[in-house]
């Protein structure tokens, strides 16, 4: 319920926000609300009866609770913010001027707080009950949300990732209470991908616990958690295993090759989805998945040509959706044992550029000419 995406478009005329019903093999198109013109959709905040959209210039307002009618509710200009996340009845956008709060809880987009700041962030996430900006450069700051319309820095819940200068990602793993991060540093002049794992039992107090890197021309583009191992993927195609049974000392213990360029990681059960290819990519374009029956030693089992490169995937009881650019369409593959993941159907759309799953509906957005 908190997945998000971050689109970057070229040059859409018309955005459309889709909702599509799951419950049909063929997933027929159920309504489309029209956005903006000639702008960017950058996320996707969805709930079960609202879904928020952002876009370069507006943040738009949707009420989905009748699927044959999508409604638009209201519509606020913004300055500047990249990224979203819908907590109850407050919204929460983070860019260059801070970290804004909205009350949708009259329907209404009402700013009702905001936390200039500093360190500009452009990425969110939830860890701990605790928000977490992060993005633009090597910071990261918690905020407290003991009153969600005021939102405080908490004293002492800052981190600074000296070695490197971009973070990627951040995710929290609730079982150990750690914050993991993935981005890019510079070493001796020679830049590399890395990886860093913080104790996170007091967000006060973020303790360091370990890292480990390898030398690559690339951006980390996601990061995963299995038991005692981690998993870093690189924009050069590589997943990399690193052994964290000794967190104090993470190894790198195998590298599985991807046959194109690693755009997402979404881990399902004991398997790892991943989405790879570039626009004209001779590699191809992929949807692979990865098992982790074996932790120490992950497997591709299954390979599907996307046809288009794939931007996004998302699961939802034991199905996957993926998203195609260039070619536009969504197609959903069931998960089983099979290492032949057949599509169950797809749906021609143009040009589907992000998309999140909520119960039995599917919402997408597109640039679209028409």
């Amino acid at each position: 319920s908190e997945l998000m995406s971050y689109i970057y478009n070229d040059s859409p005329s018309i955005n459309a926000f889709v909702m599509s019903e799951l419950t049909s093999s063929e997933l027929p198109d159920i309504d489309v609300a029209e956005i903006d013109s000639y702008t960017d959709v950058l996320a996707v905040e969805v709930s079960s009866t609202r879904a928020v959209v952002l876009t370069d210039s507006r943040i738009h307002l949707f009420d989905i609770s009748n699927k044959d009618n999508v409604v638009t509710l209201d519509s606020v200009s913004h300055d500047n913010n990249r990224d979203l996340l819908l907590n109850g009845h407050y919204l929460y956008a983070i860019g260059q001027p801070g970290l804004e709060v909205f009350s949708i809880e009259n329907d209404k987009l009402e700013l009702v707080g905001s936390k200039d700041s500093d360190i500009p962030g452009t990425k969110l996430a939830f860890a701990n009950g605790f928000l977490i900006t992060y993005g633009v450069n090597n910071q990261i700051r918690v905020i407290q949300l003991d009153d969600p319309a005021s939102p405080q820095f908490l004293t002492g819940g800052y981190l600074n990732v000296s070695d490197m200068f971009g973070v990627n990602q951040v995710i929290y793993d609730e079982e150990r209470d750690w914050l993991v991060v993935a981005g890019n540093g510079i070493g001796s002049e020679v830049p590399f991908t890395a990886m860093r794992i913080y104790n996170f039992a007091k967000p006060s107090n973020i303790i360091p616990l370990s890292g480990a890197e390898y030398t690559a021309y690339v951006n980390a583009t996601g990061v995963a958690i299995q038991d005692d191992y981690l998993y870093l993927g690189g924009e050069n195609g590589s997943l990399r295993v690193f052994d964290i049974s000794t967190v104090s000392e993470p190894t790198i213990i195998r590298t599985v090759s991807i046959p194109s360029y690693l755009t997402s990681i979404e881990k399902h059960n004991n398997t790892l989805l991943l989405t790879s290819g570039a626009p004209e990519s001779p590699r191809g374009s992929y949807l692979i998945s990865v098992s982790l029956e074996a932790p120490a030693n992950p497997t591709v089992i299954s390979r599907y040509n996307a046809v288009g490169v794939p931007h996004d995937v998302e699961v939802s009881n034991d199905v996957a959706f993926l998203t195609t650019t260039s070619i536009g369409k969504v197609k959903r593959f069931e998960l089983n044992d099979s290492q032949d993941y057949a599509v169950i159907s797809e749906i021609a759309l143009p040009l589907t550029t992000s998309l999140d799953v909520e119960g039995n509906r599917c919402y997408v957005t597109l640039e679209s000419d028409n």
